[in-house]
């Protein structure tokens, strides 16, 4: 929406890498019981048994059998010999909206059936009042961190994630371990996970071993820049996140300024950085602020501002590499007006990019996952075209049939392994503006079908994955406030993108 001085020469915005997230975080730990119920906090409702972390085939109190340990040395089981409710429980915090995998080992023996009925006091507890349980079996739940451990309120339980019932001396697999492994979308917040255990007979065991779950499983999530909390000053923007996955916006209490434009937002694949520009400071010379979405704090970035405009940042896949433009004195490496320039942020200092930069423009950088490849915009030929860069080689790769000689090339958007890049071009369309999606590998245009309209397709950005490309959409008969919208290339159809779009602008979507 706000075009500066900078973009006089030649009209790119930044378009960064999306790339397959590099890390899997475990959020609870301890899951094996090869050093026992460290971790984990044990509950026994009725005191008629209790959980151990045991490697032995047959249990002390009941003297049933067990299947033993289902890896390593020791599990975790309860020696239930009445009726009885056992619960493990461990908290955890996720930290930015994610999927995360829940994963254990389990078995369940059914041994006797009750001598007599079943006591109201015996089950998961309701608020205050117990909820009688006629069925044996085990339960895995995630709770809110708040709830009663033994819960079964709708209102307490944010997933109920598998249960099982008793089996009655039948292993459901040699050597009677079951394993399950089962995805859950979760919104920031605190948590509990529960491992459970409910008996009403004379004895009933369960066991859970290699208890995981880990958060990392890619979600596709846009990060943009809009003026719809500006009306007093339409002029400035703010950067918000919108999860398409879970259909929301990802509140960032204390990302943006409200007194300055926070605009250009780049996002690490693996969801853990947002990089976006900001006059906060400067109006003039605007710089790069880096949002650290696990502390929810803003990161220092030492040796990075220069005093000069930095802007259209793009991010690796780790966060480490900073892509970005600037009109910074060309004593680093730059030579035009506009060079980019990348800073490592485990050294605090700009890289070198011999060979990259020219006298003219060089704009809109792209980075690959690794932080190898760069792809940007460069006026260096007349009209400006598409480049790429690769590091190692310092030098920059061919890309036969990518431009157009007689138009502009811009904004462009790598994949994460390098394979697509996604670009707006001014030639010969369907509409003003639009967007075409080349491949590396065959050196060629791929098709796009239905993704094109008479209107402006603007600032496209490729999905880490390769699915998604999300994109600017203007109509051309009016010129009005610029929408974001999502093509998936596996059916060829636009996706309703639900909560991200309002009555005011919003634009540079950035798609990981």
């Amino acid at each position: 929406m706000l075009r500066t001085a900078m973009l006089l020469l030649v009209a790119c915005l930044v378009v960064p890498v999306f790339a397959t997230p590099s890390f899997q975080y475990q959020l609870a730990t301890g899951g094996d019981f090869e050093s026992g119920l460290t971790a984990w906090a044990a509950r026994d409702q009725s005191t008629q048994g209790a959980w151990s972390a045991t490697g032995l085939t047959r249990l002390p109190v009941s003297g049933r059998a067990t299947p033993g340990p289902a890896l390593g040395r020791s599990f975790a089981a309860t020696d239930g010999h009445g009726w009885d409710t056992c619960v493990l429980t461990q908290k955890f915090s996720v930290s930015y909206a994610c999927t995360v995998a829940v994963g254990f080992d389990v078995f369940a023996n059914e041994w006797a059936a009750p001598a007599k009925a079943c006591p109201e006091g015996i089950g998961y507890r309701d608020g205050l009042r117990p909820a009688r349980l006629k069925t044996p079996g085990w339960r895995v739940d995630i709770l809110k961190q708040t709830a009663d451990p033994f819960s079964i309120a709708a209102p307490d339980i944010v997933s109920h994630v598998c249960a099982g019932a008793g089996s009655k001396v039948v292993f459901q697999r040699s050597p009677g371990w079951t394993h399950r492994c089962i995805l859950l979308s979760l919104q920031p917040g605190d948590y509990t996970l529960r491992l459970g255990v409910l008996a009403d007979l004379d004895a009933f065991n369960a066991g859970f071993d290699n208890v995981s779950l880990s958060a990392g499983h890619p979600h596709h999530e846009i990060v943009f820049d809009s003026s719809r909390n500006n009306t007093a000053t339409p002029a400035l923007t703010d950067v918000y996140l919108y999860n398409q996955t879970m259909n929301f916006i990802d509140p960032t209490p204390g990302l943006n300024s409200p007194t300055a434009s926070d605009s250009c937002p780049a996002l690490s694949a693996d969801g853990h950085y947002i990089v976006f520009r900001s006059g906060r400071t400067s109006i003039y010379h605007p710089t790069l602020y880096l949002w650290d979405r696990v502390t929810r704090a803003l990161a220092p970035l030492p040796g990075l501002a220069s005093g000069a405009s930095e802007s259209f940042p793009s991010i690796s896949a780790d966060g480490r590499f900073i892509a970005f433009t600037s009109d910074r004195p060309g004593v680093t490496g730059g030579a035009g007006d506009f060079d980019i320039f990348l800073y490592d942020r485990n050294t605090s200092s700009i890289v070198p990019l011999p060979g990259l930069n020219s006298a003219k423009a060089e704009m809109c950088p792209s980075i690959s996952a690794d932080g190898r490849l760069i792809a940007f915009a460069s006026s260096r030929t007349g009209n400006c075209d598409i480049y790429l860069y690769d590091r190692e080689t310092r030098s920059l790769v061919n890309l036969p049939g990518i431009n157009n000689p007689n138009f502009d090339d811009l904004y462009p958007s790598l994949i994460a392994d390098g394979h697509f890049i996604a670009f707006q071009s001014k030639r010969i369309g369907p509409g003003n503006g639009d967007i075409y999606l080349y491949d590396l590998t065959t050196k060629a245009l791929v098709a796009t079908p239905n993704l094109n309209t008479a209107d402006e397709e603007l600032t496209p950005s490729i999905s880490w994955d390769g699915r998604y490309i999300a994109f600017g959409y203007r109509l051309h008969v009016d010129g009005k406030d610029e929408d974001i919208r999502c093509y998936d290339r596996t059916t060829g159809a636009i996706v309703t993108l639900g909560a991200i779009n309002s009555k005011s602008y919003d634009g540079e979507p950035m798609m990981r």
